[in-house]
């Protein structure tokens, strides 16, 4: 962990670095040293947590940032662009390559704080990565906190042929006569 909060800690470094002279340009044309510190700056972001360079470390560590510190990760002085949009590629890679044996423990932890809090943009994204970490295992205590978001795992589980999208969830619900409107996990 140790290495993954040195590594955060530069990119955020990187981060504030970019951003501060990407304000200073005016948002427009940047002066030729300000333009070489800002590409060297980028290099940083893309060989680690925000480029999402295809190590999971980065993109479970980037979306853990998230549920931990999320005014900090939503701050506009903490991301040149859509963080929601950076957290849905993380999501997605993650569900689309799986999960690494090496991550793993990371990643299901991970899913245990964001099913058992209120949802959040893009938090969708989080079924396929339940299905590459055989989240099943862990269904029981999901069941007696948010019965409703564990039992649409299971589903999600027991259903590889089912491809998720932000409108599963709901459709889901309607199915199973269950009420959108009174599902934290409906917007």
């Amino acid at each position: 962990m140790t290495r993954h909060r040195d590594l955060l800690v530069q990119a955020r470094g990187a981060l504030r670095h970019g951003n501060a002279l990407w304000a200073a340009s005016g948002y427009g044309p940047m002066a030729e040293g300000a333009r070489d510190a800002y590409t060297q700056m980028r290099a940083f972001q893309d060989a680690t947590i925000f480029g999402m360079t295809g190590e999971p470390e980065y993109a479970v560590l980037y979306l853990r940032w998230e549920v931990t510190f999320p005014e900090e990760w939503r701050a506009p002085n903490a991301n040149m662009w859509s963080p929601w949009a950076r957290k849905e590629g993380a999501l997605r890679r993650l569900g689309r390559e799986g999960v690494p044996a090496r991550v793993k423990d990371s990643a299901v932890e991970l899913l245990d704080a964001v099913l058992r809090r209120p949802y959040r943009r893009k938090d969708w994204n989080y079924a396929e990565v339940a299905r590459r970490v055989d989240y099943a295992d862990r269904l029981d205590v999901l069941y007696r906190e948010q019965p409703l978001r564990a039992e649409f795992i299971q589903y999600v589980i027991a259903n590889p042929q089912v491809h998720i999208t932000r409108k599963t969830w709901t459709r889901w619900l309607e199915r199973t006569g269950h009420s959108a409107a009174n599902a934290d996990h409906s917007r």
